[in-house]
C-alpha cells in the first residue's frame, strides 16, 4: 500500500491497481550497489563448506573403507553360515564357497553375495585366511574366528569370529592363548 493514500476500493480492476504500482519508484538492484545480500553469503557458505569437505576427504576415506570392508567380511559370515544351514557341512574350499555364491546371487541371498564380494576377493589374493571345511555349530564359541586377515599376527587386523561378529585386533591381542581358530574336519 502507497503511504498517505486510502485503500483502493473493493471493485476496483487488477488494471488499476497495476497502474498505480507502475508509478512507484521500485528500490535499485543490490547487485549494483554492492551491498552483500542472503543469497551471496549463502553462495559463499556453501563453496567454504564443500572446499572444506573435500579437504576432509582424506581423513574420511580410510574409515569409509574400513566400514566397506567390515560389511563384506559380516557378509561373508552370513554366507558361510547359510552353506552349512543348507548342506549340514561348511565348504570344503573357497571353490566350494564361490558355487555356492554364484548359486545364491540371484536368489534371496543376492544382497549378501554382492556385499561379501569384497572378502571373497580377498580370500582368493591370499589377504584373507579362512578355516575351510569347520566343525561348525550355531553361536560357536566366543573365541574362536572363522577367517582372520593373513598378516594380523604382524601387524594386527580384522578377525570374523563365529558368531558373524567383525572386530579387530592388535598383534598382541591376538597373539593371546583364547583366541583361536576354529576346529576344522580333519580333511
Amino acid at each position: 500500500m502507497i503511504p498517505d493514500q486510502e485503500p483502493p476500493a473493493v471493485d476496483e480492476t487488477a488494471a488499476t491497481v497495476r497502474g498505480r504500482l507502475a508509478g512507484l519508484a521500485l528500490p535499485r538492484d543490490p547487485v549494483e550497489t554492492g551491498r552483500w545480500t542472503w543469497r551471496r553469503w549463502g553462495l559463499v557458505l556453501f563453496a567454504l563448506t564443500f572446499v572444506g569437505f573435500a579437504g576432509w576427504w582424506h581423513l574420511i576415506r580410510p574409515v569409509q573403507q574400513n566400514l566397506r570392508l567390515r560389511l563384506s567380511l559380516t557378509n561373508f559370515a552370513l554366507l558361510y553360515q547359510a552353506y552349512h544351514r543348507d548342506y549340514g557341512r561348511s565348504p570344503k574350499n573357497l571353490g566350494d564357497f564361490e558355487d555356492f555364491v554364484r548359486a545364491q546371487s540371484s536368489g534371496r541371498r543376492a544382497r549378501e553375495c554382492e556385499m561379501a564380494r569384497d572378502a571373497i576377493e580377498m580370500a582368493r589374493d591370499g589377504r584373507l585366511t579362512v578355516i575351510w571345511n569347520a566343525w561348525y555349530f550355531w553361536g560357536g564359541n566366543s573365541n574362536e574366528y572363522l577367517a582372520c586377515e593373513s598378516d594380523i599376527a604382524q601387524k594386527g587386523g580384522l578377525v570374523v569370529w563365529t558368531y558373524s561378529s567383525v572386530e579387530y585386533l592388535s598383534a598382541n591381542d591376538f597373539a593371546r592363548p583364547n583366541v583361536r581358530p576354529i576346529q576344522a574336519y580333519n580333511k
